[in-house]
């Protein structure tokens, strides 16, 4: 599988929370920064193997209900895949719904995700939160 085509089968994984499909598509080692003030979100931050990127992502999804995922823009080259987002989200806790844009920075390898920097938008985070 091409890296977009396996980075593609993730988003259609997670929005369905399936996080073993998700983890099944990546390395070990992986490594997962939310670039965000942790001041405003308390996702920010790195985490780093499959372990923890599984409690990240479970977190993720206990908080919040993914109701769509509409495509923006993708490159992709290589190993790298950039993908722009706009995340149509429902904050469970409070049933607030809300559009986040996303902007992620995958890393392939060998078939599995070594890396994801993601970017978002923390005011409307902060909120939502």
């Amino acid at each position: 599988m091409q890296p977009k085509e396996l980075v593609d089968q993730i988003y259609a994984d997670h929005a369905r929370g399936d996080i073993d499909a998700v983890l099944d598509n990546c390395d070990h080692r992986i490594s997962f920064f939310m670039v965000a003030d942790p001041k405003f979100s308390k996702y920010a931050g790195a985490v780093v193997d499959k372990h923890g990127f599984r409690e990240r992502v479970a977190s993720l999804h206990e908080d919040f209900e993914y109701l769509a995922v509409e495509r923006i823009d993708t490159i992709a080259e290589g190993d790298r895949v950039v993908v722009r987002n706009e995340m149509h989200m429902r904050r469970r806790a409070t049933g607030v719904r809300f559009v986040l844009e996303v902007a992620d920075f995958w890393t392939v390898r060998d078939g599995k995700v070594v890396e994801l920097v993601e970017f978002y938008d923390t005011a409307l985070a902060a909120q939502v939160l």
